[in-house]
């Protein structure tokens, strides 16, 4: 996550097949580097893509032909029936997600010469606004020249987590000479 407190794995599974994957949400502890699962989601065989939203409260996930989002603030390991289908049933494959540095978050479609895009990953859809996150289903076209550029499985990796300030935990003293 862009805080850098969580991290969020999927694994589709061998030969790309629904069924033998999932999708763990764990915290992490940027001090010790040890992480702590929270939760894996009920629906995660056959993810792909995984991304946070830029204030790290919302987790999307691709699963096939859907595109998932998750209230991070909403997180029940008992009960995690809070998540809301952003797009489904459309006929393409939806792959990976990528947090771009304009804070949108980027997908790929399998063979497409398109992108699809979450303008507003931040916000949370609801009954009242279905697209509040501003999903935009033919966000970025691709190249066409010369030969027409289509994106596959993944997109270019960028840099979620943002490194914090450093606390400094010493003491100094001037002695002779400037040492």
């Amino acid at each position: 996550a862009p805080n850098g407190r969580k991290v969020a794995i999927t694994n589709l599974g061998a030969a790309f097949t629904f069924g033998s994957g999932g999708c763990h949400l764990y915290d992490f502890d940027r001090s010790t580097g040890i992480f702590t699962p929270i939760v894996t989601f009920p629906n995660g065989d056959g993810n792909y893509g995984v991304s946070f939203s830029p204030n790290s409260e919302v987790l999307y996930m691709t699963r096939g032909l859907e595109i998932i989002q998750y209230d991070l603030n909403d997180i029940n390991v008992f009960n995690i029936d809070f998540k809301s289908e952003i797009v489904g049933n459309i006929n393409i494959v939806f792959n990976s997600l990528q947090l771009g540095p304009d804070d949108k978050i980027y997908i790929s479609r399998y063979s497409n010469v398109k992108l699809s895009i979450i303008n507003f990953p931040n916000e949370i859809n609801t009954l009242n606004n279905p697209n509040a996150c501003g999903f935009n289903y033919n966000g970025v076209q691709l190249s066409q020249s010369p030969i027409p550029t289509r994106s596959r499985m993944g997109l270019p990796n960028m840099i979620d987590a943002k490194p914090g300030t450093p606390s400094a935990d010493f003491d100094y003293f001037i002695l002779n000479c400037g040492e």
